[in-house]
């Protein structure tokens, strides 16, 4: 990976003296516009315009990051570079299908009937808790749990970024981790999109004669059967892009961040993953076995950038790289 500063550190607001008054913050925003720097928010613009006319965003997921990337083009590279990750994911997913390969949905839907013992976790579930036509307290819950995945990894990052803007290099800032973590996750799914093509349960639900599931996030609660059943709040122009669950795996990258942060944030992030996870089940957007895939899949991205900050820190300062080490 490259170095901490080259991702996190340039052009950051108040990494100067005289960031305290309106003069100095124009004066260093004035000395940030680089060629380079110019160049990044001209692609963030591009990516962001792009990706909103293609419809390839929820809203409010939308929404959110074109703040994000406002707020990088006016205060600090690293988000614009954060917003750019995603406008770039969101359009790299929607062609990760392209390439031909055959759907393999059948295929986990076989696979999740053995984990679940003949019935689809997604089935029990649906089957126990589910009303068709009447929308609970429990189906509120798993749909906005489902729902938050679009603003809180987006909000934490710039938290990350604002709480560690002034650290100085080489030390790792927070905001860098969860960043490569981020563009770790995006590469390997994107990666297994193309080679895995595969319906999430919703969508395979219109195929099988014996597999009954409803799509609970779409208001009319219809079931699955209904031709006119795709995402009513947004398009997805790529339905089987499912596995692995990068749900799953992105809330599992935010509880570590949290936790790397506060212990008792950590733990509240862990069971956030957790309903995240079981929400997924039970809306019928993910088989357990991607919600399994995504968990590995955060669980190796983890253990690599702990791996990588354990080298950085024991180059830097050996003492201090001997305790992460140990941690």
């Amino acid at each position: 990976m490259t170095s901490a500063s080259s991702l996190e550190r340039a052009d950051v607001v108040g990494a100067t003296p005289g960031h305290g008054s309106i003069r100095g913050f124009l004066r260093a925003r004035r000395a940030a516009l680089t060629p380079r720097s110019l160049g990044l928010r001209a692609v963030v613009i591009v990516l962001g315009v792009t990706a909103a006319h293609e419809h390839v965003l929820r809203r409010d997921s939308q929404v959110v990051l074109l703040s994000v990337a406002l707020a990088g083009a006016l205060l600090a590279a690293p988000l614009a570079r954060y917003a750019a990750a995603w406008f770039g994911f969101a359009l790299a997913r929607a062609m990760a299908d392209d390439i031909g390969l055959p759907e393999r949905g059948r295929q986990l839907a076989a696979l999740d009937r053995w984990l679940g013992r003949g019935v689809t976790p997604t089935e029990r579930l649906q089957k126990a808790l589910y009303h068709p036509g009447v929308t609970g307290w429990l189906d509120y819950a798993a749909i906005w749990t489902h729902t938050t995945y679009y603003v809180l990894p987006h909000a934490l990052a710039v938290a990350l970024w604002w709480r560690g803007r002034r650290l100085a290099p080489p030390d790792p800032t927070p905001f860098g981790l969860y960043l490569r973590g981020v563009l770790a996750l995006m590469l390997l799914g994107l990666l297994l999109y193309s080679l895995v093509p595969a319906a999430p349960p919703w969508l395979e639900g219109t195929r099988e004669a014996n597999m009954r599931v409803y799509r609970i996030t779409r208001a009319s609660n219809a079931t699955t059967r209904d031709p006119d059943q795709i995402y009513t709040f947004f398009t997805d122009p790529n339905p089987v892009a499912a596995m692995p669950s990068l749900h799953e795996a992105f809330s599992l990258l935010l509880a570590w961040a949290l936790w790397r942060e506060r212990r008792w944030l950590g733990v509240l992030g862990g069971v956030y993953a957790l309903a995240m996870g079981c929400a997924l089940i039970y809306l019928g957007e993910h088989y357990l076995i991607d919600v399994l895939a995504g968990v590995l899949l955060a669980a190796a991205v983890i253990v690599a950038l702990r791996a990588w900050e354990r080298r950085v820190m024991r180059t830097a300062h050996p003492r201090a790289g001997a305790a992460i080490a140990g941690s």
